[in-house]
């Protein structure tokens, strides 16, 4: 949700997040969204996350959804983040929430074998 001071409020579950220390609604300048593959890897349903190599997200400040890829190198490397010109991302001055979510494939959603949620033609 975005204010007049231009943040994004953070809710878990429906309510709104506290910062315990403050007392206050956790809020984000700018928010990344970052598309990558899980592998559940027991029967508890543990989920490993690959989170090197690239993939596609989003960035979200002042109202804007912006594009963007992501790659890392190897697990001590830094994420970085691409706009769809092929420059690194520079992100508004303030806090910043990066979520890893799985990319859902058109098959997981609609039952048939084309393309995935970060596809551009996710028309059908």
């Amino acid at each position: 949700m975005i204010q007049k001071n231009k943040v994004y409020k953070r809710f878990q579950y429906g309510d709104k997040q506290i910062d315990d220390l403050t007392g206050k609604q956790l809020s984000f300048k700018n928010i990344i969204i970052q598309f990558a593959h899980y592998t559940s890897i027991d029967d508890h349903d543990r989920q490993l996350i690959d989170l090197v190599g690239s993939g596609d997200g989003y960035y979200v400040s002042d109202g804007q959804l912006i594009p963007v890829t992501w790659t890392k190198s190897d697990d001590s490397a830094v994420t970085k983040y691409y706009t769809e010109d092929g420059k690194e991302l520079k992100l508004n001055p303030g806090k910043t929430y990066v979520t890893v979510l799985r990319v859902i494939t058109r098959q997981e959603l609609y039952g048939n074998n084309k393309g995935s949620l970060t596809d551009p033609d996710m028309t059908g």
